[in-house]
């Protein structure tokens, strides 16, 4: 939905995912790593199509991270959304409103787990004392961190989902079929919960 919503506002429906990069992803990594103190700017690279985000570390040396496709972020965002769209369409006969808004949340969050994951990977290049240092580190945090955050904000996410769209059955379970809130397994009829 990011990708086409740029595209769209573009009018380039054939625009690779850089255009996602460029519009809702640098910009704000720059700006957020700013924020934190630490000189940083989105630039454009003759070589690429792929935005840059070019900081200083702390022993003052210049470096730039290229965001490719495959550190967009993009993947991720799908694999949340296409989770959670399933569970709505295979769970509900009608949408309620609180479906919705918690959809809307997921993908609020989905966007700044991923600013946040970019942020996190230049952050491990700024604090390293080596340019080579920076670059291993970076590597390092590429590969990993970005995997712990999707798995901790999904958790999040899904804990929240259970817990506020699915409502319990009573502490005894004792509730006629009939009696029995909240979202249903269509094989057994019983609540789904997160266990």
């Amino acid at each position: 939905v990011p990708l086409l919503l740029a595209r769209v506002y573009y009018q380039d429906l054939e625009r690779s995912v850089d255009i996602y990069s460029w519009t809702a992803l640098a910009p704000q990594t720059a700006w957020t790593l700013n924020l934190l103190g630490v000189p940083a700017r989105a630039e454009a690279f003759p070589w690429t199509t792929a935005p840059g985000v070019t900081f200083v570390t702390q022993g003052g040396v210049q470096l730039t991270v290229i965001i490719t496709t495959a550190c967009s972020g993009i993947y991720s965002f799908g694999i949340f959304a296409s989770a959670f769209v399933a569970f709505v369409l295979t769970e509900y006969e009608r949408l309620e409103p609180r479906v919705f808004v918690l959809l809307g949340l997921g993908f609020v969050t989905a966007y700044v787990a991923n600013i946040l994951r970019m942020v996190m990977i230049v952050l491990f290049g700024v604090y390293s004392a080596t340019p080579e240092e920076s670059l291993q580190n970076m590597l390092v945090a590429h590969s990993n961190l970005g995997w712990v955050i999707f798995l901790g904000w999904i958790t999040l996410f899904w804990a929240i989902v259970f817990k506020v769209v699915v409502k319990r059955p009573a502490a005894d379970g004792a509730l006629p079929p009939s009696r029995k809130r909240g979202v249903l397994c269509g094989v057994c009829g019983d609540v789904l919960t997160p266990a």
